[in-house]
C-alpha cells in the first residue's frame, strides 16, 4: 500500500468523514482552523470541498503517526 493511502486513511479515522460523496472535516477541526470547507457549485448543486489551512499543515505534521511517514519507510 502506498504511503498516501495510509495518510488518507489516518485522516479519515481522525479528522474527516463522508458527507454524501465528499470528505469534510469534523466541526471541531474547522473551528480550530485546521481545515476550511468551501462550497463549489457543480451542475447546479453545492458540493463541499475540504482544504487544509497553513495552521492545519503544522498541526497535522506534529501528529502524523511515525509509521506512515515516508521518510521512515523504505521506498522501492
Amino acid at each position: 500500500m502506498y504511503e498516501v493511502n495510509l495518510f488518507a486513511r489516518w485522516l479519515k479515522q481522525e479528522y474527516l468523514f463522508y458527507q454524501g460523496n465528499a470528505l469534510v472535516a469534523k466541526t471541531r477541526f474547522i473551528q480550530m482552523g485546521i481545515f476550511e470547507v468551501k462550497s463549489t457549485v457543480v451542475n447546479d448543486k453545492a458540493r463541499p470541498q475540504t482544504f487544509v489551512t497553513v495552521k492545519g499543515l503544522e498541526y497535522l505534521r506534529k501528529r502524523v503517526p511515525h509509521d506512515i511517514l515516508i521518510e521512515n519507510r523504505l521506498v522501492g
